[in-house]
């Protein structure tokens, strides 16, 4: 306990963390990253929905066969949400 007199300091219980400030990005890295982004997702997408992640096939013919149906896949479902999200000319 510290009285008036005490010259102590009280210990902080943890340090605290100020968010960074992150430096702007110039328009090529605004490019690079939104590019990165989308192919994180179709890669994402490839894994989880698309037999990515298990392969159950040896050699890399198979495994290459294997990967380009689920992009197969992978485009046709895409083209059918942009065809359902387009509105019809009348």
């Amino acid at each position: 306990m510290l009285s008036g007199g005490d010259k102590r300091k009280a210990k902080s219980i943890g340090k605290t963390r100020r968010p960074r400030k992150e430096p702007p990005l110039t328009p090529a890295q605004e490019d690079r990253f939104r590019e990165r982004t989308m192919s994180e997702r179709v890669n994402s997408r490839l894994k989880d929905e698309f037999g990515g992640r298990h392969i159950r096939v040896r050699g890399a013919a198979k495994v290459m066969a294997h990967l380009m149906f689920g992009i197969v896949a992978l485009t046709v479902d895409q083209l059918l949400k942009l065809a359902t999200e387009l509105p019809t000319i009348s």
